[in-house]
């Protein structure tokens, strides 16, 4: 669903109209917003709506965790947790090529003859987004 579309104007009506008509109900709306946004991404690629998902998950569990918990060292802890979590997940799918190259071409040139797997995905949209908005969440 592209953004110049008639029907991501639809789309974007009916979610305003369902926001604007459960204001007064504030976590429905946020269902109803979450929801959407998982809608609007799968219409992209349905096979990387996990990522999406898991990031949502990962850092409301932790923020929940975080904010329930006077503890500062179990703080840091959960904190720890979700950059982990988010910064792992963006180094597999954007840097993972970036760095098995140049390991490869160290062993190679040290002579370990290795052969790195390739990873064939395509970068998921928006996902530097997404990952530093969900992780500053929790700071």
């Amino acid at each position: 669903m592209l953004f110049h579309t008639a029907q991501f104007g639809l789309f974007l009506i009916a979610v305003l109209g369902l926001s604007a008509a459960l204001s007064k109900h504030r976590s429905a709306r946020h269902v109803v917003l979450l929801a959407a946004s998982y809608i609007f991404y799968a219409a992209w690629s349905v096979k990387y709506l996990g990522l999406i998902v898991f990031s949502t998950l990962l850092d409301y569990v932790i923020g929940d965790a975080i904010w329930r918990t006077e503890d500062p060292r179990w703080r840091k802890i959960l904190l720890a947790l979700s950059l982990t979590g988010n910064l792992g997940v963006l180094a597999v799918f954007k840097y993972y090529g970036f760095f098995a190259e140049n390991l490869q071409a160290l062993l190679n040139a040290v002579g370990l003859h290795v052969s790195m797997p390739a990873l064939q995905v395509l970068l998921p949209v928006g996902i530097s987004f997404y990952t530093f908005q969900s992780i500053f969440f929790n700071i």
